[in-house]
């Protein structure tokens, strides 16, 4: 409950195009934020991420949103 990603995109420029990002969750049931970059008319999603899940971020959805996993409270 401690651990945490703060909010964040992984630098495309940085990675070979198409590329996707992998979350493994291990333990815990975790929520996954998801976030519009562009402010206006900003989208928000939680995804519940139970113990042994993937969440596999694509490639372009990384360029416009970032992600975040929360400390627990």
């Amino acid at each position: 409950g401690q651990d945490y990603i703060s909010k964040h995109a992984d630098k495309t420029l940085d990675m070979v195009k198409q590329t996707v990002v992998v979350n493994l969750s291990i333990g815990a049931t975790r929520t996954m934020v998801l976030r519009t970059k562009q402010k206006q008319n900003r989208r928000v999603q939680r995804i519940d991420l139970p113990h042994n899940s993937v969440f596999v971020l694509g490639w372009n959805t990384n360029r416009v949103w970032t992600h975040e996993i929360r400390k627990d409270k």
